[in-house]
């Protein structure tokens, strides 16, 4: 490796530990403070100058290695810092007073257009008009992108040092190498240093913000960056893939944050350049995760993309279509239910109709696509490496397939469960739609086409993949729900006596109403084959017997007695127990009443 890689980026990184604390103490001295505001996420004044400690610890290690890149070779990517010091200002202004976002737009077309002048243009088509209009988009949608990313804690820092780190990979599978003497390269490593010495001030609890100043420096210079194509292709079929993916991949939670925040403020009629809390990051929080996790959620996504960008060259077509199937099912599920959220104080009904409607449709279309993806697979590994010889078969008879399995689902009402109420027992259900779905398609294309260059294993590897895929979102939202129920539970802690039905039902009803303020602990019950194990989720701690030390050890303070029978008799017996060892423990009785 060449060691003026590791000088450039250690030298960025000590640069920005020095710069953010001076730049803080400049900030606060100033008041150039974020307040917490009603649509803003911090919850305590946090000074906002640190894009100034980014933009200098850049600009001081590039003048200390300007000699590394010969710049009378590449005059033309002298407009880069140019421009990404002019985006920075605009920025800096908004930050110290703000500016009308239209003002902030203009700029940004102006930076974009020379950008593009001067040759930094996307080659997805092959019409340069074409090319132009999509670079203007791209430049400005990723550079505006990372600003709205810039919602939480860490979160648009640690993408853009994920981005980055990317986007050298590509280059080194390119090049064989990262040579540091290259423009794009220079400039890539010094902003991942100074990013980097930035992440350790602003991630969870921050104390410095990046401000409109670093996200927009940020995001102009990656924009950029991940515009150049790579030269590594092998296969000259993936091209075009390579060319467009590659890029996308690398910026998808920049890209996928602010497309998914546009239409949902669209949908419930909010402004989109306003700032608020119906973030990805905040969604993520909402529905029960930390801050830090749920920032490490969105950076485990985003390192996923780029490990998909980076395949695509050193998998074959089919696998890799495969593997980005399932990953953007994964994100799918996920975004859906972040969807579901309430994050607007005022929600209309109309707007949560709509909401509801267009969910119903796209869980049609969601098990419209998992059912053509699990025939893919089939065929995937059915056909191995010859599954391009069978591409027309996989065609012709995708229709059928798709027809059958639909109507099936429809008929045995797979489409009127509610996917998060969905439990285990309604699994036979589906059992029974694919089966017959499967079956069907068989025999229809037996009658068409008399099953000639069909395969009967092929179908039966199609049963098997749908029987996984189809339920996985019903399940994945289930489990999530579950889950995240345990993870808010608070309230005195409580164990139930019993851990049968009765003890199942009485979890049931403590998870999912609030208002009895109890935290279960796990059960009790006097069946010591059951010690040890888990039930729902909670374990079995004991019998009757330990009771005196299980209270101790969790500190309980409540029992609940799920006793279907002997429930009065067994709660009389415990509150004398209690009473003769001087505990203070409520004894409650469920109780199951049918009028």
């Amino acid at each position: 490796m060449d060691p003026r890689i590791v000088y450039l980026f250690a030298c960025a990184f000590l640069t920005s530990l020095i710069t953010i604390p001076l730049i803080k103490k400049i900030a606060i001295y100033y008041k150039i403070v974020s307040f917490p505001k009603k649509d803003r996420w911090h919850k305590k004044p946090t000074p906002i100058l640190g894009g100034v400690g980014i933009f200098a610890a850049c600009i001081i290690t590039a003048s200390l290695f300007y000699e590394v890149v010969n710049w009378n070779l590449y005059k033309e990517y002298l407009v880069i810092p140019a421009c990404a010091t002019a985006v920075f200002l605009i920025g800096l202004m908004d930050d110290v007073s703000e500016i009308r976002p239209q003002q902030k737009l203009a700029i940004e077309v102006v930076v974009a257009s020379i950008v593009i002048f001067f040759g930094f243009r996307l080659h997805w088509t092959g019409s340069e008009p074409l090319n132009m209009l999509l670079s203007f988009f791209w430049i400005i949608g990723i550079t505006n992108a990372f600003n709205l990313l810039d919602n939480i804690d860490g979160l648009s820092a640690g993408i853009a040092i994920i981005s980055g780190a990317f986007i050298l990979a590509v280059n080194y599978l390119s090049m064989g190498k990262v040579e540091p003497s290259h423009p794009l390269n220079f400039m890539n490593l010094i902003l991942l240093g100074a990013t980097s010495g930035f992440l350790i001030f602003n991630f969870n609890p921050a104390s410095i913000f990046m401000g409109d100043a670093g996200s927009l420096f940020i995001g102009f210079l990656l924009s950029i960056f991940s515009i150049k194509e790579p030269s590594f292709y092998r296969n000259s079929s993936i091209h075009l893939i390579s060319t467009v993916g590659i890029p996308i991949l690398i910026m998808l939670i920049p890209i996928l944050d602010t497309t998914f925040v546009t239409l949902m403020r669209k949908l419930f009629g909010k402004p989109i350049y306003v700032g608020g809390k119906d973030h990805s990051s905040h969604r993520i929080v909402a529905i029960g995760f930390s801050e830090k996790t749920a920032v490490l959620i969105l950076y485990a996504f985003s390192i996923i993309a780029g490990v998909l960008a980076i395949l695509i060259n050193y998998l074959s077509l089919w696998i890799w279509t495969l593997l980005s199937f399932l990953f953007i099912l994964s994100i799918l599920f996920f975004w859906i239910k972040l969807a579901t959220v309430k994050v607007y104080e005022e929600e209309t009904s109309s707007a949560l109709s709509t909401l509801s409607a267009y969910r119903k449709v796209f869980e049609l279309l969601l098990d419209l696509i998992l059912i053509i993806v699990a025939y893919y697979i089939a065929y995937v590994l059915r056909f191995e490496s010859n599954v391009k010889y069978k591409i027309h078969t996989f065609i012709k008879s995708l229709p059928v397939v798709v027809a059958t399995q639909m109507v099936f689902l429809y008929i045995l009402g797979i489409h009127r469960s509610i996917w998060e109420k969905m439990s285990i027992r309604e699994l036979h259900r589906y059992m029974w739609a694919i089966t017959l779905g499967t079956f069907s398609a068989m025999l229809i294309l037996l009658f068409l086409y008399r099953f000639i260059s069909f395969s009967r294993a092929l179908f039966v590897i199609y049963w098997g993949i749908t029987l996984i895929l189809l339920p996985l979102p019903r399940l994945f939202f289930y489990m999530l729900d579950t889950h995240l129920l345990k993870r808010e539970a608070t309230g005195e802690p409580v164990v139930i006596y019993g851990a049968g039905i009765g003890g199942q039902i009485a979890v049931k009803e403590l998870e999912t109403n609030k208002d009895h303020r109890l935290k279960i602990i796990g059960f009790i019950d006097d069946n010591e084959e059951l010690h040890g194990k888990r039930i729902m989720g909670y374990p079995v701690l004991g019998g009757g017997k330990d009771l005196k030390k299980i209270i101790e050890k969790y500190r309980v303070k409540k029992v609940l007695i799920s006793f279907r029978k002997n429930g009065e008799e067994k709660k009389k017996e415990l509150t004398s127990q209690f009473s003769k060892m001087r505990k203070q423990i409520d004894v409650y009785q469920m109780k199951l009443i049918i009028e």
